[in-house]
């Protein structure tokens, strides 16, 4: 007789999410509320502060840490804008689109 969990699965062959699974960092990513938020508000070409503005609740550093991220995992681009005072804009890259 097969070794089976309370929900009928085979224990023996049951899938198992291993620390080094490389699904984890997009589940990770697309479970973080403030990175849903942001992508949500990125429809186009967006700076921070008007992505601030538009998060109520969050803080400069958790929104800094969110874009830092998405950008890192190829969610979104940022570009730096060609202005007398440094300007940052960013935006949705195929891939973001395609998860939002």
């Amino acid at each position: 007789m097969k070794n089976t969990d309370p929900h009928g699965v085979d224990a023996e062959t049951r899938t198992v999410f291993r620390a080094d699974c490389p699904s984890r960092p997009i589940l990770d990513q697309i479970a973080d509320k403030w990175s849903m938020m942001v992508m949500a508000l990125l429809e186009r070409p967006t700076r921070f502060n008007e992505l601030k503005r538009g998060l109520e609740g969050v803080t400069q550093r958790v929104l800094t840490q969110t874009l830092r991220r998405l950008e890192r995992n190829g969610m979104i681009q940022r570009t730096v804008l060609p202005t007398s005072l440094v300007g940052v804009e960013y935006l949705l890259t195929p891939l973001g689109e395609s998860l939002r």
